[in-house]
C-alpha cells in the first residue's frame, strides 16, 4: 500500500484542470498581447531565429540585445519597453564579443548582462529560473544557441523535442518575459516551405511562439527574413547586412508573380543553388535547353535571377528567393 506522504505527492503532481464554456470566454475581455517589437516580437513568448551556419545570426541577436536595451529601432521596427536581457553567448569568447560590438560602432549599457558560460538543458532551465527570481527586473532571454544550450541531452524524437521546448516556453509565460533562441537550418532545401529546413523535428517549431528564418545566399549582402507568429500576420522582410555589420531594414518583401514555367524554373535554383540551362531541363519534363536559356535572360531583366559564379551558371537573386547556402560570418 501507498503511504500517505507518496498519495499527497502523486496529488500535486496532478496538472490543474480549469473548465469553461465557450460563451464565458467569449465575454471575457482580456487585454491585447503586448508587443516589445513591433510585428517582430512579442513581450511575452517563445521566439526562434533560424538560418544556415555561419549567416550572420550572432550579428543579428547581439544587435538586438543592444536595441532593446537602449529603445533604439530594430529592422525599422519601434521597441515599445526599454528592456533588461541576459544574453547567453554559449559559442563565443569575450574577445569575439567585443571584438562584435566594435564592428558594429555600438557601445553597450548595463542593462544587457553576458554569459559565456551556462548550464546545459535540464540543469540549465533550473539555472535560469533562479537567476530570474534573483533578478526580476530581466525580461529577455537571448540564447545564442539552442544546441549549444540543449547540450548532452540522452533523447531525441518529436515528443523529446516538445517537452524540452514546452519546459523553455513556461519559463517564459511564468515570469512573463520574451525568450529567444538561435536555431541552425538543415542543409537540405524544401521546395514547398521554407520552415521545414529548420533543423531538428516539428516540435522544435511547433511549441514555439515566433519563428524568424534568416536566408542569406552566399556572397550577398542582402537576405530575407521569414516572420511567422501566433502573435502577428505573417510576413517576409528584405534586409541587409550594412558596411557596419549590422542588419537593417530594405523594406518589406512582395514576390513577384511568375509563370508556373519561371516559377518552375526559380524553384530548382533555390533548391540546388547555381545551375546551367541544361543542367535546369534536366530536371523539367520534355523541356529544352534554349528555352529555359530564353526564360532565364527574361526572368534576368526582371531581377528574378542574376548570373552565377561562373559564365553560363544562373541562380536565384536576394530579392526574389532565397538560397540557403553557407557563408562567411565576419568574426
Amino acid at each position: 500500500m501507498k503511504d500517505t506522504n507518496s498519495i499527497d505527492q502523486e496529488q500535486k503532481n496532478k496538472p490543474k484542470i480549469f473548465i469553461r464554456s465557450a460563451k464565458d470566454i467569449y465575454d471575457t475581455d482580456y487585454d491585447e498581447e503586448q508587443m516589445l517589437v513591433d510585428s517582430l516580437f512579442p513581450s511575452t513568448g517563445l521566439a526562434l531565429l533560424c538560418g544556415s551556419f555561419k549567416c550572420g545570426k550572432s550579428f543579428f541577436i547581439q544587435l538586438l540585445g543592444h536595441c532593446l536595451t537602449t529603445q533604439i529601432d530594430f529592422l525599422g521596427k519601434r521597441i515599445n519597453t526599454r528592456s533588461h536581457c541576459l544574453y547567453l553567448a554559449l559559442e563565443d569568447t569575450e574577445r569575439r564579443l567585443k571584438k562584435r560590438f566594435q564592428r558594429m560602432e555600438i557601445v553597450p549599457t548595463d542593462n544587457l548582462m553576458i554569459s559565456i558560460i551556462w548550464s546545459h538543458f535540464k540543469k540549465g532551465l533550473t539555472d535560469l529560473r533562479s537567476y530570474i527570481s534573483l533578478n526580476p527586473h530581466i525580461n529577455v532571454i537571448l540564447i545564442d544557441t539552442l544546441g549549444m544550450f540543449t547540450k548532452f541531452r540522452d533523447d531525441a524524437g518529436y515528443q523529446a523535442d516538445y517537452d524540452f521546448m514546452a519546459d523553455l516556453r513556461g519559463i517564459a509565460f511564468e515570469f512573463r518575459l520574451l525568450i529567444v533562441c538561435t536555431h541552425h537550418t538543415r542543409k537540405l532545401r524544401d521546395e514547398h516551405d521554407v520552415y521545414n529546413e529548420i533543423s531538428g523535428s516539428v516540435a522544435t517549431m511547433a511549441a514555439a511562439d515566433t519563428i524568424l528564418l534568416l536566408k542569406r545566399p552566399r556572397n550577398s549582402n542582402e537576405a530575407l527574413l521569414h516572420c511567422l507568429s501566433r502573435d502577428f500576420e505573417e510576413n517576409i522582410l528584405n534586409i541587409k547586412f550594412d558596411t557596419r555589420c549590422r542588419w537593417d531594414i530594405i523594406g518589406v518583401y512582395e514576390p513577384k508573380f511568375l509563370s508556373p514555367e519561371r516559377q518552375n524554373i526559380l524553384d530548382i535554383l533555390v533548391c540546388f543553388g547555381e545551375l546551367s540551362p541544361k543542367q535546369i531541363s534536366e530536371k523539367i519534363p520534355r523541356s529544352k535547353a534554349k528555352n529555359i536559356s530564353n526564360l532565364l535572360n527574361l526572368m534576368h531583366k526582371d531581377g528574378v535571377v542574376i548570373s552565377g559564379s561562373k559564365t553560363g551558371l544562373w541562380m536565384a537573386s536576394s530579392t526574389s528567393s532565397m538560397d540557403d547556402s553557407d557563408i562567411a560570418e565576419t568574426e
